[in-house]
């Protein structure tokens, strides 16, 4: 595939296909971010020819196992979007190819939530915080229509209210 992948153009419409085939696990835009290292992992890991239902699990592997290497930046908001992403959701397009943030496994908002607060060494109290106002509405709001545990999807908007809510926890003082 070396030869293939040398080509903007082909390295975008393995990406693009992979976001109709409902399996990328990462910011399509910090990806953007990182072209060079998605053309060497197409270029240097994959072993197909062609993408197709049968292997898109393996280059969705070998792109999040590359991206998952770099270092999140707190202070950008892409690279901690990218992070929630591959913690928690796939990318799936509806439609109108509007992105649909979709859970990989039954959770909760708040467990997605408290995830963070024991990764960062938070205080879980931080819940209670006005900046996470939004994303307790979303909480309840799902809640509501679901069972509190389940599969669920978001949209980019609300998908932000994740963003901004970790990155405020970042920023709060430890317990």
């Amino acid at each position: 595939m070396s030869n293939i992948v040398e080509s903007v153009d082909i390295k975008n419409y393995i990406l693009d296909k992979l976001l109709e085939m409902g399996c990328v696990t990462w910011d399509t835009e910090f990806a953007k971010k990182h072209d060079k290292l998605i053309s060497n992992v197409l270029t240097n890991e994959i072993n197909y020819d062609n993408i197709s239902n049968n292997n898109k699990w393996a280059y969705q592997f070998h792109i999040k196992s590359a991206l998952n290497k770099i270092d999140v930046d707190f202070n950008d908001i892409d690279s901690v979007k990218n992070m929630i992403i591959m913690d928690y959701f796939v990318i799936k397009l509806d439609s109108n190819k509007n992105k649909k943030y979709v859970t990989l496994n039954p959770t909760s908002v708040y467990e997605i939530f408290y995830y963070y607060t024991n990764k960062f060494k938070k205080s879980i109290d931080i819940w209670y915080d006005k900046e996470m106002s939004n994303l307790k509405n979303i909480h309840e709001m799902l809640k509501s229509k679901n069972s509190q545990y389940s599969f669920f999807g978001i949209d980019e908007n609300k998908l932000y209210y994740f963003v901004n809510c970790i990155m405020h926890l970042q920023k709060v003082s430890q317990f």
